[in-house]
């Protein structure tokens, strides 16, 4: 890194790892504890994931535009296995001692506390809009402090007398349910869903506490104008009135004064509970405050973990890779350290299951994959390739040739069988030695080759234990003894990409042969892709428009889902400019649009230009990609281009075996559409095969309720009978299409499409009796329903 940056360090008596940089007036460091400030929370793994809290809490604070808060550009570059720093440099940091400009927070996290007028008045409005409550601070020589935000944020004055914000780690209370993780804490999107939650409720009650008053005073004005009347009446009535009323029972819903006035209060949370930090406030306001946090926790756990699990389950939510699980998580304010529990509230075999625990074990992986990097980086980086070889090997290597003994080379490795080659080179090279010398020979490679394999078992079996006891300590999750085989679990290929993917590993292009126990060679490695985390251009009146648009298109609301998406594209147009992701998800909805109102040249043209953006911003094959090549498939299969189509599906289908494998419903939904396409153009022998696989693999990781398998049943079992009608098999014929039959029958009942369900089985039967040599006719033509998906789902 060094070299990288075309200069000498700052301090180069201090080691390798605290070195400091300073190129075109930014500062570059390395997210290290290198003064040993973060030792009470961890050392150099609490400033590693400090830094990137840090990036979330600089968000927080652009999203809020206080013109009196300032904050400095900051950057996170990770590259091979270090993360570097870059931020911008703070005015009058430079000349000489700045010590006294800190005036507010703690001192380096220590209880060393400052406090300042100007600053606190400034925090304070900081601390409103994020719903974090004002609390007391016992600074080191017993003053007691108000502060606004947490304290270890700091206040600095720079030279050019702006307020600067820094240490922005903890702008939302800790995690309780991980307090063993000093670092650990909840994200913003749970707070904002709870207050929004709050906010509802309060405006409900708000409504019913006003209907009750309008509902009584429009009762004492009833009784106002109601004739004056006998004196006995007039008792007669009030007795009544006070027996009716003490005998009815209080209306459930009707809340009261009380419920109301706790309802309406809002809810403030207090970020340096659970920390070292001497609070001085009252025990009472502090069980309050862990009270509130504890309540956070539970609608986490309860609430929106399960529900996100079902949303997943159900395909409402499409989830097929680690950028879109984790961008999902974290929209609905759930960590990923709860890939544990997550996991463990879903049902034995289910794909959502198998999805999370492929995400633990590619973060892990990636931790120790860093580990390696940066322990081999320290004493020579030309063996950096070779290690990394090695443990991929460990992860990815198989146990079954048990005769491969060599040792990882640079040389490039290819998927023809090397064993093979060495008897070649024997039968030539032996030809003068003696029977029985070759048969000792022989005898002793057998014992080396035995050995070998004991130590290489031993070695398989140390890495699942240890994977075993890091997913245990990460993520509190027991692997079970099923699980262990990790590949029955999910595919190499997907976890080897989520794992390039997360380090910026990039490897060569080749078939790589997984049942050897050395796949990967030094050779292999090509390069590293630094992974750029920062604050991204956001227009969040643009994220209404596009949020707002897809609701009105999962509704049927055309109209007004085209207004609003074409809106959100000029927004994105003109903050981001042409090529974001954003911009292709609002192209690819748009066509959507398009394609369900009819005009589908114009959603061609719609999903095409977001094609062209997909790939050129996200890659060809990330998820986006491949669900726009499949709405692609929709398009011209309506337009008739059933060959165009047929490239889209298959494109579609290899994108989502590389990134998911065969253990997602999208995979199987991308085979029927194959299946279908080859139906229409009259491959039927390929066909057949395409839509028995689809059915087989959507049984398998599905219930027999799912509605996604039902909806399955009903495609595969309409295509596969007229593609094995027209070739001839009419007893299988009739069964699939029995079954289409029933399945119809138990979702709608007698209806018309059920009648003509039972037409073509009736066609079929009578085919199948009498006439089995004759052809039949033309069968009717798949509605472009039965294409997959159905409706318009979120692209994440």
């Amino acid at each position: 890194y060094q070299r990288r940056v075309h200069g000498a360090p700052v301090n180069p008596m201090d080691p390798e790892l605290h070195y400091v940089f300073m190129h075109n007036n930014i500062f570059f460091s390395y997210a290290v504890d290198g003064r040993g400030i973060y030792k009470d929370l961890g050392g150099d793994k609490a400033a590693h994931v400090l830094a990137k809290q840090d990036i979330q809490g600089l968000r927080l604070i652009n999203e809020l535009n206080i013109p009196e808060a300032c904050v400095i550009a900051t950057v996170i570059v990770d590259y091979k296995g270090r993360r570097v720093v870059a931020q911008a440099i703070l005015p009058g940091i430079l000349q000489g001692d700045q010590e006294h400009k800190h005036v507010y927070g703690s001192v380096d996290h220590t209880k060393d506390v400052r406090w300042d007028e100007k600053f606190h008045e400034v925090f304070t409005k900081i601390g409103q809009q994020l719903h974090l409550r004002p609390h007391k601070v016992r600074n080191s020589d017993g003053t007691i402090y108000e502060m606004a935000l947490p304290a270890d944020c700091k206040g600095i004055l720079g030279a050019d007398k702006r307020l600067y914000l820094l240490e922005l780690v903890r702008f939302t209370p800790r995690d309780p349910n991980f307090k063993n993780r000093k670092t650990a804490v909840l994200r913003p999107e749970l707070i904002l869903t709870l207050l929004r939650k709050t906010k509802r409720i309060n405006e409900f009650l708000k409504l019913r506490a006003e209907k009750l008053k309008e509902d009584k005073e429009r009762k004492e004005k009833e009784e106002k104008e109601k004739p004056a009347k006998g004196e006995n009446e007039e008792s007669d009535e009030k007795k009544e009135e006070s027996t009716e009323a003490s005998e009815s029972p209080k209306d459930a819903n009707e809340p009261t004064e009380e419920e109301v006035t706790q309802y309406v209060k809002e809810v403030y949370y207090n970020t340096d509970l659970y920390t070292d930090f001497d609070l001085a406030d009252d025990s009472e306001i502090l069980e309050e405050d862990s009270k509130s946090i504890g309540r956070a926790c539970d609608y986490l756990i309860n609430q929106i973990i399960p529900q996100t699990i079902k949303e997943l389950a159900s395909l409402d939510l499409t989830v097929i890779d680690t950028v879109s699980l984790t961008r999902s998580f974290h929209e609905r304010g759930i960590n990923m350290r709860y890939l544990g529990k997550a996991a463990q509230m879903c049902k034995d075999d289910s794909f959502v299951r198998r999805m999370f625990l492929q995400e633990m074990v590619a973060r892990i992986c990636k931790h120790n994959l860093r580990k390696i990097m940066e322990e081999t980086l320290s004493k020579r980086e030309e063996e950096l390739p070779s290690a990394i070889a090695k443990y991929l090997n460990a992860v990815f290597g198989s146990l079954s040739q048990q005769n491969y003994t060599e040792p990882v080379k640079s040389e490039n490795t290819t998927t023809e069988a090397k064993p093979a080659a060495g008897k070649r080179k024997k039968k030539g090279g032996n030809k003068q030695e003696p029977e029985a010398d070759t048969k000792t020979k022989g005898e002793e490679s057998e014992e080396t080759q035995q050995k070998s394999s004991s130590s290489t078992n031993k070695k398989k079996d140390g890495f699942i234990d240890q994977l075993k006891e890091h997913i245990k300590e990460s993520y509190e999750y027991e692997l079970s003894e099923k699980e262990l085989d990790l590949f029955s679990q999910f595919s190499k290929i997907s976890l080897l990409r989520a794992l390039c993917y997360k380090t910026g590993l990039r490897i060569r292009s080749r078939e790589y042969d997984f049942s050897s126990r050395q796949p990967f060679s030094a050779a292999d490695i090509c390069d590293f892709q630094p992974i750029v985390t920062h604050i991204p251009p956001k227009s969040q009146h643009a994220n209404t428009q596009m949020e707002e648009g897809i609701q009105a298109l999962q509704v049927g609301q055309l109209e007004i889902a085209f207004q609003h998406l074409n809106e959100a594209l000029a927004m994105y147009h003109q903050v981001m400019g042409p090529m974001n992701q954003e911009v292709a998800g609002c192209f690819a909805h748009l066509g959507n649009v398009l394609f369900h109102a009819g005009d589908t040249e114009q959603a061609f043209m719609h999903h095409h230009k977001a094609l062209l953006i997909s790939r050129r911003v996200l890659g060809f094959d990330h998820s986006l990609t491949a669900h726009i090549h499949q709405y692609l498939g929709l398009v011209c299969h309506s337009m008739n281009n059933n060959k165009v189509a047929l490239g889209h599906f298959k494109r579609s289908h290899y994108l989502m075996r590389l990134i998911s494998g065969f253990h997602h419903p999208e995979s199987s939904v991308s085979l029927t559409n194959i299946g279908m396409m080859l139906q229409e153009l009259g491959q039927h022998h390929t066909s057949v095969q395409y839509l028995k696989e689809a059915l087989t693999r959507s049984e398998e990781m599905m219930s027999s309720s799912h509605p996604q398998l039902l909806q399955q049943i009903v495609a595969c079992g309409y295509a596969l009978s007229v593609s094995l009608s027209q070739l001839g098999d009419f007893k299988g014929a009739v069964n699939y299409q029995k079954k289409v039959y029933e399945t119809q029958k138990a979702l709608i009942g007698n209806s018309e499409i059920t009648a003509e369900s039972e037409k073509w089985l009736s066609t079929l039967l009578k085919a199948a009796v009498e006439a089995q040599k004759k052809t039949l006719g033309a069968p009717p033509k798949p509605p472009a329903s039965l294409l997959f998906p159905k409706k318009s789902k979120r692209l994440n």
